[in-house]
């Protein structure tokens, strides 16, 4: 092995190690597991001091415009001012903006420092008006996977539904109507009906949807039991970083001056 190339191995290896030390490439995939869409998703990685929404707290103005009109990026800009050492960010569907319909998946890529831990998450129900899934105030703790290497990877599941409080609940407001094939639109933001996020609960919420010509809510939508199962599933997993497919290369290229000389 040449000098040259010994010295760009150890180079490299020494970027590496130190990259690793601070921060871990991770992949994470939203998925619609239901036969519920959502909007966008909204994620947080953060050291334990943050957080997206929980039962009980009054909707920001971000967690209002998520909730009712499925955009998130308010409220990652709200995020991202509270805990600017979090990692914040968007899951949308491939193609751009739009709902996640029923089985839709999409990813992204991102290096998440490995005091980051604590992950958080938020879409609107579709349908709703002001529904949101998430973690609701229980972050999940992903240190397991960060620190687990490359290939580390987990799902987490979603069922649990939370009511915003920003708007009077009526299901003709809902953006997601169109996936369930009705007309939908979205009321004017500003009706509060109490401003305080509540766990969902009852059965069959969704009864009016019923007998739709499509099939939509076959099954009953128990709220007060988890028999209808997730709605949606986040999946972590540590994969390579770009630099170590260039270690590879260098180390195959010593291989092959070795074996010359």
């Amino acid at each position: 092995m040449s000098n040259i190339t010994k010295h760009a191995l150890v180079a490299t290896s020494v970027i590496l190690a130190s990259s690793s030390a601070h921060a871990v490439l991770i992949q994470l995939t939203y998925t619609t597991t239901n036969n519920l869409g959502t909007a966008p998703a909204a994620y947080s990685f953060h050291d334990g001091s943050g957080g997206i929404f929980a039962a009980g707290d009054t909707a920001s103005a971000g967690l209002e415009f998520l909730a009712e009109q499925g955009g998130p990026m308010g409220l990652i800009g709200e995020l991202n001012t509270a805990t600017p050492s979090a990692t914040n960010g968007a899951i949308i569907p491939v193609g751009g903006p739009g709902p996640f319909t029923p089985g839709m998946s999409n990813s992204v890529i991102l290096n998440v420092p490995a005091s980051n831990n604590m992950l958080d998450l938020a879409a609107m129900l579709l349908p709703s008006n002001d529904w949101i899934i998430g973690t609701g105030g229980t972050s999940i703790d992903v240190s397991s996977i960060l620190g687990g290497g490359l290939g580390a990877t987990n799902t987490f599941s979603f069922s649990n539904v939370y009511d915003a409080g920003t708007e009077s609940e009526n299901f003709a407001n809902s953006p997601g109507n169109p996936i369930i094939s009705i007309p939908g639109g979205m009321a004017p933001l500003g009706d509060t009906q109490g401003g305080v996020v509540t766990l969902v609960t009852g059965a069959d919420p969704f009864a009016s949807f019923a007998g739709l010509p499509n099939g939509f809510d076959t099954t009953p939508y128990d709220f007060n039991s988890s028999g209808y199962g997730s709605i949606s599933s986040l999946t972590v997993t540590v994969v390579p970083e770009p630099s170590t497919a260039l270690l590879g290369s260098l180390a195959g290229l010593g291989l092959f001056l070795r074996r010359r000389r």
